[in-house]
């Protein structure tokens, strides 16, 4: 069983459950910026979520959006145009700590600006 670790968001009575300790200081200051900006700053690159895209986004909870990755991406695959799927993993690169900082926010799976 993994240890949670408890961080402390800018948000009011709001708490976020990370379990990888390395990450916890880099989400705290992104939502700060975030937060800070009014939203206009979306975070940094996140290669993490480049790489992994949707199963970077089922750890962090956004399930809807991460199943619409998921069956883009297989329907993508079957239909031989794999190039899309490289568009998702851009937008996941570009806009996953965007989407994170919104379903903890928000409580929301999908950004309301993509």
């Amino acid at each position: 069983m993994s240890k949670k670790h408890i961080l402390r968001t800018p948000f009011t009575a709001e708490v976020i459950f990370i379990n990888n300790t390395a990450k916890l200081d880099v989400y705290q200051e992104e939502f700060r910026k975030i937060g800070e900006s009014n939203e206009t700053y979306k975070g940094k690159w996140n290669w993490s979520a480049f790489f992994f895209s949707w199963i970077c986004g089922f750890t962090k909870g956004l399930w809807g959006l991460s199943l619409a990755s998921l069956a883009v991406n297989i329907l993508l695959t079957s239909m031989d145009v794999t190039w899309i799927g490289l568009g998702l993993s851009i937008y996941w690169g570009i806009r996953g700590n965007y989407c994170y900082y919104n379903l903890e926010k928000n409580k929301t799976q999908f950004p309301s600006k993509f």
